[in-house]
């Protein structure tokens, strides 16, 4: 349970600022009634996106591109999917670079490391 928290505060340090899609879910929708099953999660992924939180949209939006067989639709979640990608590689080497020091001058240390090694 420790490690679920601490993937919890890692995810949570990696959330950016929020990003609009390029496409609603409207438009990734269109017309077509086999895809309206995919409307929640996708309106799901965008809400994700929008409070900064690319981690998790990105893997609604790779879950709901294994299960839509329109061309269109597809097209659109993986323009959405390499947009995030390229945020979330942006974030992550921030906090490479940043190294944050506590009260004592010690550096931050990632936990989940360091209870796998345990």
């Amino acid at each position: 349970m420790a490690s679920e928290n601490i993937e919890t505060n890692q995810d949570k340090n990696i959330q950016s600022e929020g990003i609009s899609p390029p496409y609603s879910v409207e438009e990734i929708i269109g017309d077509i009634a086999v895809n309206q099953a995919h409307k929640r999660p996708l309106q799901n992924a965008e809400s994700m996106l929008k409070r900064g939180n690319l981690k998790s949209a990105l893997e609604i939006y790779a879950r709901v591109l294994q299960r839509v067989k329109d061309p269109d639709s597809t097209a659109k979640i993986k323009e959405i999917i390499d947009n995030i990608s390229v945020e979330v590689q942006k974030d992550e080497s921030l906090l490479q670079q940043k190294s944050i020091p506590n009260s004592r001058g010690a550096t931050k240390v990632n936990f989940s490391k360091v209870l796998r090694d345990l």
